[in-house]
């Protein structure tokens, strides 16, 4: 089954085997979807760490800065939450869990519910 995602020029197709068979994460092309540097680091780290929990996260998107990142431990979320408003339009989003910690997952419908790949 072909499952499809909009780009700002067209809707592409994501064949079967665009999802990983280990983790079952979506593969996308990064130059499908431009983004922000923290939005970018931020779906990077999710698509190679799927699970990855909140803390770890923050320390990965941030290691590169001499102060560690902001302050506020939920900086994290509000960039989550952005960068799931840029994503929307290819289909994606990227889901946080207290026991799943953050994956990539499809949205199913418009009204925003999404199924784990």
């Amino acid at each position: 089954m072909l499952k499809y995602y909009k780009t700002s020029k067209k809707s592409t197709a994501i064949e079967p085997e665009s999802i990983c068979p280990c983790c079952g994460q979506l593969l996308i092309p990064q130059d499908h979807i431009v983004l922000p540097p923290t939005k970018k680091r931020i779906l990077d780290v999710v698509r190679r760490h799927p699970g990855i929990d909140a803390e770890t996260l923050r320390g990965l998107v941030w290691a590169d800065d001499p102060n560690g990142g902001p302050e506020n431990p939920k900086a994290i979320h509000v960039h989550v939450h952005q960068l799931n408003r840029r994503l929307q339009l290819h289909g994606i989003r990227v889901r946080g869990s207290c026991s799943g910690g953050y994956r990539i997952v499809a949205i199913s419908n418009p009204t925003n519910r999404e199924e784990s790949i």
